[in-house]
């Protein structure tokens, strides 16, 4: 279900949006000290009693504060919107592939309709029927990431489940 081409893409978009969300951070940071800057040579040669300084000493001063606000929101913003959903995806990907993997039998139980998010990743509820020691039969719940596809298997077949920290890695009938 998961290879490693498609976390090879998935970090080049993560790239991308890291460029696309720093480059107005970093123009907004060098305004930000232009201004500052511009302000600091202004206050050091001005009188008291000069207005048009003071004038100037304020327009520099607003947009110091304009312009640190505008950075600071817009790395909030960008990063919640933008880049932690990727990130969190990206995380969820690289454990599919290199983390520890599991497998089990058992029925299957079917795919549940609802979407839980998880980790900042989103799944579906996929029950495994399995059955202990004394042949009772219990339910496991694993989950199915949304973004891929949901395997069309009947309810009550036998099949084997890779999975991760109950995150379904691969499905294959017996």
């Amino acid at each position: 279900m998961y290879s490693q081409e498609e976390h090879t893409a998935l970090l080049g978009q993560l790239s991308r949006r890291k460029l696309a969300v720093w480059i107005p951070a970093v123009i907004l940071a060098v305004i930000l000290l232009a201004a500052l800057v511009l302000r600091v040579r202004e206050a050091r040669g001005m009188s008291i009693h000069d207005d048009a300084g003071l004038a100037r000493l304020r327009m520099y001063e607003i947009i110091c504060y304009v312009s640190g606000a505008l950075c600071a929101v817009w790395l909030i913003f960008a990063d919640g919107l933008f880049l932690y959903p990727l990130r969190r995806y990206e995380r969820h990907l690289r454990d599919m592939l290199e983390g520890i993997r599991h497998e089990t039998e058992g029925a299957w139980g079917g795919v549940a309709g609802d979407v839980s998010e998880i980790g900042g990743v989103r799944f579906r509820a996929v029950s495994l029927i399995q059955k202990d020691e004394k042949g009772r039969p219990f339910d496991r719940r694993f989950y199915l990431d949304c973004e891929k596809e949901v395997p069309r298997i009947e309810d009550g077949r036998q099949v084997r489940i890779t999975y991760h920290d109950r995150q379904i890695i691969a499905v294959e009938c017996v």
